[in-house]
């Protein structure tokens, strides 16, 4: 009978070979995530704004007393307070994602909410975010704003 000669594995060049073109491919995939990544900061960090927004809208409405939001001045976050007074007790407080910043163009640091819901002055805020600008619009009556990327 004749013996045959079976390879039942690979080389060590081929395993070599296949971890390489794996790393390669792998490298590529991680690095084109993180403007992915970016992005999806900038909109968790937008949707959770909308939502403190639309908060201090409703508890203004809610209790009958009016609700402020209050960007910091350093621009490292925002909170909301109960009233119109900047010595009461923070309802929410939040900090800004890293390397974003705000801006303040007509609207100054501070929304107030009424009692009726309304808001006491319009204006714009915008924020900027790794080369990308966004504009927050607050409009008079019933406390509506838009966030627009531009």
């Amino acid at each position: 009978m004749k013996q045959q000669n079976k390879r039942n594995g690979f080389t060590l060049i081929e395993t070599l070979i296949v971890l390489t073109i794996f790393s390669v491919l792998s490298l590529t995939a991680i690095v084109s995530f993180k403007p992915v990544q970016e992005e999806l900061i900038a909109e968790q960090f937008f949707d959770q704004l909308q939502k403190d927004i639309l908060f201090a809208q409703q508890h203004a409405v809610m209790i009958r007393v009016p609700c402020t939001l209050m960007f910091d001045e350093e621009e490292t976050g925002y909170r909301i307070r109960l009233g119109r007074a900047d010595v009461t007790k923070d309802l929410i407080k939040r900090q800004l994602p890293e390397g974003m910043k705000l801006i303040t163009d007509t609207l100054g640091l501070k929304v107030s909410f009424l009692a009726n819901g309304n808001i006491s002055a319009s204006g714009k805020i915008r924020v900027v975010y790794r080369q990308q600008t966004y504009k927050i619009t607050f409009y008079l009556g019933k406390g509506r704003f838009v966030v627009s990327k531009q």
